[in-house]
């Protein structure tokens, strides 16, 4: 994907240029029970996915797709096994590729990032200690980090405002949510990992100014994102795991997977 997209100049006339995301839950329910439904806009209207409550257990079938179901790699079977090849491929493969002078130490740096994003409470990376601990400078590491964004193996949320290329922004996931799941992750990180992975095809996705107050402003709504029993703190909308109806402002998570 990054090769094409850097040549994407020469290229322009012999092809048109479409991006193909991962799947939504809207796509894998079309997949696995024939139903299909057009994207939803979550924050406004919950009608159209009343039938789905109805007719289907989705708590379950929610699950069934964060964990295996959102690359459609999953009709294959042994979907965790798979993943880990498509990640061992973009990091070995696919990355040197595009990037100049990479040595072994930057391997090992891209999987510690990897390895720390995957199980850490708090989604963001010590730029100086890893430096330190892998013998890489800064411009190096930053420059590793973008190209992992671009190729979407993890995914940069920053500030509204923030328009630094180069940067960890303000948090930082993987960017398949199903490796949180398929590898032991944490579950806070995956559940706003699959909440930003969604809402980003569809609205703008900015990490909050004040946790205290919200954790992400999706387009102009702040969001809160957790467990069933997640505060709102002073959030306009909270996105909650494990519950299946909307209720005030309370919007089940499995719902944000109708956005696209």
């Amino acid at each position: 994907m990054m090769i094409l997209q850097k040549g994407v100049a020469d290229l322009s006339r012999r092809f048109v240029q479409f991006r193909m995301p991962m799947l939504s839950f809207r796509e894998y329910l079309y997949l696995t029970e024939g139903e299909y439904l057009d994207p939803v806009d979550v924050f406004n209207s919950y009608e159209p996915l009343a039938m789905i409550i109805s007719k289907y257990n989705v708590l379950k079938l929610f699950k069934e797709y964060v964990s295996n179901g959102i690359r459609p790699i999953f009709f294959e079977g042994q979907y965790c096994n798979r993943l880990k090849s498509v990640l061992e491929k973009s990091l070995y493969n696919d990355i040197p590729f595009y990037v100049a002078s990479i040595q072994e130490n930057h391997l090992q740096l891209m999987n510690a990032v990897i390895s720390h994003l995957l199980t850490s409470p708090i989604p963001t990376v010590n730029i100086s200690g890893m430096c330190s601990d892998w013998g890489v400078s800064k411009e190096k590491f930053y420059s590793l980090l973008y190209v992992m964004n671009k190729s979407e193996l993890i995914r940069i949320v920053q500030k509204k405002g923030d328009k630094h290329i180069y940067s960890k922004g303000a948090k930082m996931f993987l960017g398949d949510p199903s490796m949180y799941y398929c590898f032991d992750g944490n579950i806070g990180s995956a559940r706003e990992a699959f909440i930003v992975f969604s809402l980003s095809e569809k609205y703008p996705v900015y990490a909050s100014d004040n946790e205290k107050e919200y954790d992400y402003l999706v387009s102009n709504y702040s969001i809160e994102v957790g467990g069933k029993h997640k505060n709102n703190k002073r959030a306009d909308y909270v996105i909650k795991d494990d519950i299946d109806v909307p209720y005030k402002n309370n919007i089940p998570m499995w719902m944000a997977g109708f956005c696209f």
